[in-house]
Parts: structure tokens; C-alpha cells; sequence
């Protein structure tokens, strides 16, 4: 039985000085999809799959679609220092929307590709505080310490 083929394999390609390198967008069974919002459940996942992935083969690249909504800061963190704590080239691609947290994870690829019509979004760490002014003035520090670290981390990416 003959497999399904695509007649068209659209391709992403980078130029680097006078050569080119060229990027299927057909994922193979190998490569990571990342479809969600950013929660506990959906970063381990990510994470035990980049890691499963980076075991097969430490130099092959790893592809990783991006279309996501955003989610939580925490499970961004640990999905950044699992991609940074295996040697394989990460590629990510943003395909449909690559908003907040999305934004951040397709920029902390090696390589870094967007579809023509990916929407990025990038804005300002909000929280929906509460309670005394103590407490507000606790959260204020805390999210100013995390505007900190967000805009260091965009800046080395």
C-alpha cells in the first residue's frame, strides 16, 4: 500500500552568508509540536519528549512548531532550561500564533523561523493581585524581578 505523499513540501529557508539551509516544514514523527497553552501537564510533556528526542541522536536538530496562546512564566522557565540543558541545535518554528510565553519559547530556539502569517505577540508580565497593601507591594517586586529576567533572557536570544 503506497504511502499518502504531499505534492508540495513547503520549506523554510535561512541564509547564512553565501550558503542556504533549508528546513522542511512536513514534520517527521520525530520532531516536537507544541499546540497548547503553557501548564505544568503540557511542559513536562515537552520536556520528556525534547528529552526522548535529544537521547536518539545528540547532533541531529530538533524541530519544535510553536502555536500557542501563552500560559504560565514557571512552565516556560522549565522548558528553556530543558532546551538548554540538551546539546542537540534546537529549531523553533512559530506556526499561527506564538503569543506571550509562545513568543519567548520561539525566540529561545538556535534557529528561529515564522510562518508568513504566524502572529507574534510579546507584552509586559501582568498578575491579577490581591489584597493588602503589603501584599501588593510583595507581588509589585516579584513581577518587576521577573520583567528583569524575561528582558535579559529576550535580549541573549
Amino acid at each position: 500500500m503506497a504511502k499518502n505523499k504531499l505534492s508540495y513540501n513547503p520549506k523554510l529557508i535561512k541564509q547564512q552568508q553565501n550558503d542556504e539551509v533549508e528546513f522542511s516544514l512536513v514534520n517527521d514523527p520525530n520532531d516536537i509540536i507544541w499546540v497548547t497553552e503553557f501548564n505544568p501537564s503540557a511542559s513536562s510533556q515537552f520536556c520528556a519528549n525534547l528529552l526522548r528526542e535529544s537521547k536518539k541522536d545528540l547532533n541531529r536538530p530538533i524541530i519544535i512548531y510553536i502555536n500557542s496562546p501563552g500560559g504560565q512564566v514557571f512552565d516556560l522557565l522549565a522548558m528553556m532550561a530543558c532546551m538548554d540543558s540538551v546539546p542537540n541545535p534546537k529549531v523553533t518554528v512559530g506556526m499561527g500564533q506564538a503569543m506571550s510565553c509562545g513568543a519567548v519559547l520561539l525566540g529561545h530556539g538556535d534557529i528561529r523561523f515564522a510562518a508568513p502569517n504566524c502572529q507574534i505577540m510579546v507584552h509586559e508580565i501582568s498578575a491579577g493581585a490581591g489584597g493588602n497593601i503589603q501584599d501588593l507591594n510583595t507581588e509589585a517586586q516579584y513581577l518587576m524581578q521577573l520583567h528583569k529576567l524575561f528582558t535579559k533572557i529576550m535580549a541573549e536570544d
